[in-house]
């Protein structure tokens, strides 16, 4: 098993994939595993199969992007991954429905709800405004 041993940065994407999912203890574990987000079963304990598929699939990661689920409430596994900018990951997050139905709001493992606010960073103001527009009109209904 590689992962954060290995010089191959993908094995560091792997890493960071697992504690989101299978890590009760990682910061935002709430936003992953805490919702029933896994990873593809052959993946689990497997880096290199990971890092095959991913290389083979996406190719090498493009300069500023990273991994994205294209169904932000789908699973780590084939058919689902992207590599993604910031912008297209916080769209894809602005697309996410609560069981409520509104924006950002999300039933958490112990059955309570959370209400996520923060829309994303973005690189320009232009950008930052849109999010802010897209999100308001969601929760306003429009």
């Amino acid at each position: 098993m590689r992962g954060r041993g290995t010089r191959d940065p993908l094995g560091w994407v792997w890493s960071d994939m697992k504690d989101r999912c299978l890590n009760p203890s990682y910061h935002h574990y709430h936003r992953y595993g805490g919702r029933g987000i896994t990873i593809h079963e052959p993946w689990i304990n497997d880096s290199q199969a990971f890092i095959d598929w991913v290389r083979t699939n996406l190719g090498d990661r493009p300069e500023g992007m990273s991994l994205d689920r294209i169904d932000n409430d789908g699973n780590y596994e084939p058919g689902n991954l992207r590599w993604a900018t910031k912008r297209q990951q916080s769209a894809n997050r602005q697309q996410r429905l609560g069981a409520s139905g509104e924006t950002g709001v999300v039933q958490v493992a112990n059955g309570s709800w959370r209400v996520t606010l923060h829309i994303g960073t973005f690189d320009t103001i232009e950008e930052a405004t849109e999010a802010y527009t897209c999100a308001r009109s969601r929760l306003d209904g429009h």
